[in-house]
């Protein structure tokens, strides 16, 4: 089955069946927009408990969580927007120039540079500075964007979800994507210890 993803008038998903080596196989193809990893893995847990023979439990409304995320931010534009005023106002941020050498060689070259810790010593050191391993990942983006730029402070998204700010039982049951685009703004100086308790 052909599946144009850029044809409007075509839902923006589309469900397959079909057989590969003699095994039935159901392939659900979607647009990211319609949603985030807690909602994919709820279709998947559904779908597991159809096969099962096990009833589901319907999905929380759309109309009534979207109500709920928009009211939450309601009143607190202008907060926001004297915030980054000021924020703005002392930080002068630029984007980086990523290629800023030149290879005059013809030839293809590629290089990879893999760091000599295992995923566990890093959680292990993460630990042992009382952060999370997401945390010092986006410090050291930080360091890097601020070797990037030659400013002491720097500005990146960082991507949560904002189910954060629904009840528990919204929460349980909702089938769509409520992912908001955080601005962080750090000053990298000092240490790594001290960036990372920052």
């Amino acid at each position: 089955v052909a599946w144009d993803h850029t044809a409007l008038e075509q839902g923006p998903w589309m469900l397959e069946h079909f057989k590969r080596d003699n095994k039935d196989v159901v392939r659900f193809t979607a647009h990211h927009a319609l949603y985030d990893a807690a909602s994919l893995q709820l279709f998947l847990t559904d779908v597991q408990a159809v096969y099962a023979g096990q009833s589901i439990v319907s999905y929380t409304r759309i109309r009534s969580v979207l109500g709920k995320l928009l009211a939450a931010n309601q009143g607190k534009e202008e907060e926001a927007k004297m915030f980054w005023t000021e924020e703005i106002a002392i930080h002068q941020h630029r984007f980086p120039d990523l290629t800023p050498l030149r290879v005059t060689s013809t030839k293809s070259f590629a290089q990879t540079a893999v760091s000599k810790l295992s995923v566990n010593e890093v959680e292990q050191l993460a630990m042992e500075q009382g952060v999370s391993v997401q945390a010092a990942g986006q410090a050291a983006w930080g360091r890097l964007l601020s070797m990037y730029t030659g400013e002491p402070s720097v500005t990146f998204g960082v991507t949560i979800s904002g189910k954060s700010t629904l009840d528990s039982s919204d929460n349980e049951r909702v089938a769509f994507p409520t992912i908001v685009t955080l601005p962080v703004s750090c000053d990298v100086v000092g240490s790594n210890a001290s960036l990372l308790q920052a």
